[in-house]
């Protein structure tokens, strides 16, 4: 649907720290809720069922209750494949399809987005806005179950709209989206978005989807600063990130980030109509540029296809006064020691607890995906030796078809007349 008439006037948002959770989904299969089956966390190192609470009483519910009951099933649906590995603890459930970039409502995992203003009509922003202290702290996407994914079709979110979205996208932050939205930031307006930190992937200061049209005024005044972009990342993991391309993506910043795909409305993403309009950046750092080579991904695109483009340019970043090394240490190390916050958010990512737990299902899940693809694996490999063996059997048969032919020829010219022996007769 579309809304109209909204007015933004003289807003804070602030503190806001986050670590979204993937849910890795059988695709097709669901709860009473919608909720996901998330094979990731109930499947063992043997890739049998070990089960949680909440996946218990979704099976159950699934067992127990009369398909007619759909207003207390909802719109559970659980495969008799399924419901069977459960209740035999087989090996062999086949896990694929598997689908990525879920919650567990089978919402497609977003990140942390301070203000998304979607499918709006006549908008007014005025006075101030203000927004500061968003930290994403959330993990890197599943990149084995599903795959080098981009997108929905080969691995994402069914509903992930590429190209504006991108593999993962769970570890994001967003300070304001216009999506399909046409409005104005009026005469005099301050917008001061200020701390944006995702800790493995993306920022955003402003963005400007296709189909918007948001007219800038007079003397307006846009800060944009303090924005880091994978700040808690190593070598290694940039390294591991840079062959890899996707669902994880090298940490790029978009700070006025403007999209030029075609807008259906023949307008502009963006018009500055006004004179005195400032928009001014400090202390930003990333290791991607704003604009993704899609090229590299997607045979679709062309080398010097640009999608995207952000209206600051490096040129127009202040980073002189700032306290941070790229080069020795990870970026949110260095912050810490300039405020509490980002003190707080180093010392919730180094928790020794927390990592350890999320490596074990790591490696659990990954140990259980590779034991389905060994299976896969021996049984193209039993099929191969049984289709050769068939294969092997029809041409014996038709060699041996051929030789009792040839044989049975050679009789019929035998005249029981003529004094000469059968050739099918021995002495």
């Amino acid at each position: 649907g579309e809304s109209t008439d909204l007015m933004l006037k003289n807003i804070n948002i602030k503190d806001l720290r986050s670590a979204p959770l993937e849910a890795v989904r059988l695709k097709g299969q669901h709860g009473p809720f919608n909720d996901i089956i998330d094979i990731k966390n109930i499947i063992n190192m043997e890739g049998m069922y070990k089960g949680n609470s909440y996946s218990n009483a979704q099976f159950t519910l699934n067992k127990l209750l009369d398909d007619r009951l759909w207003s207390i099933r909802g719109k559970t649906f659980i495969t008799d494949e399924m419901m069977q590995w459960v209740a035999d603890k087989r090996m062999e459930m086949k896990l694929n399809p598997l689908g990525c970039n879920n919650d567990l409502m089978l919402h497609q995992t977003k990140g942390i987005m301070a203000m998304r203003i979607d499918n709006v009509q006549n908008i007014k922003i005025d006075g101030y806005i203000n927004i500061e202290r968003l930290h994403n702290l959330g993990e890197f996407g599943e990149n084995m179950a599903c795959g080098k994914y981009y997108s929905s079709k080969n691995g994402g979110h069914l509903q992930q709209i590429y190209p504006l979205q991108i593999g993962y996208t769970g570890n994001e932050v967003h300070g304001i989206t216009f999506i399909g939205s046409e409005g104005v930031i009026m005469d005099n307006a301050e917008i001061s978005i200020n701390n944006l930190m995702s800790a493995r992937s993306n920022v955003y200061g402003i963005q400007f989807y296709p189909n918007s049209n948001i007219k800038i005024h007079t003397n307006v005044n846009v800060n944009i600063n303090n924005i880091h972009a994978g700040a808690y990342l190593t070598g290694k993991d940039l390294l591991t990130l840079r062959s890899q391309m996707v669902p994880n993506t090298v940490p790029r910043v978009c700070l006025f980030d403007i999209w030029k795909q075609n807008n259906a409305k023949n307008k502009e993403n963006v018009e500055f109509i006004g004179d005195d309009i400032n928009i001014k950046s400090e202390c930003v750092t990333y290791y991607d540029s704003c604009s993704f080579e899609y090229y590299k991904i997607d045979d679709s695109y062309s080398y010097d296809e640009i999608l995207n483009e952000d209206y600051v340019t490096d040129k127009d970043i202040n980073n002189k006064d700032c306290v941070f090394n790229i080069e020795k240490a990870s970026v949110l190390s260095t912050l810490s020691q300039t405020s509490e916050y980002n003190m707080e958010s180093l010392d919730l990512l180094n928790r020794k607890k927390s990592q350890i737990l999320n490596k074990q299902t790591d490696i659990v899940f990954k140990t259980a995906i590779e034991k389905n693809n060994n299976y896969k694996d021996y049984i193209k490999r039993r099929l191969f030796v049984g289709l050769s063996i068939v294969i092997l059997a029809v041409v014996v048969y038709s060699w041996l078809y051929r030789e009792l032919l040839t044989i049975k020829g050679k009789s019929n010219d035998w005249n029981p007349s003529s004094n000469e022996q059968s050739p099918l007769l021995s002495k």
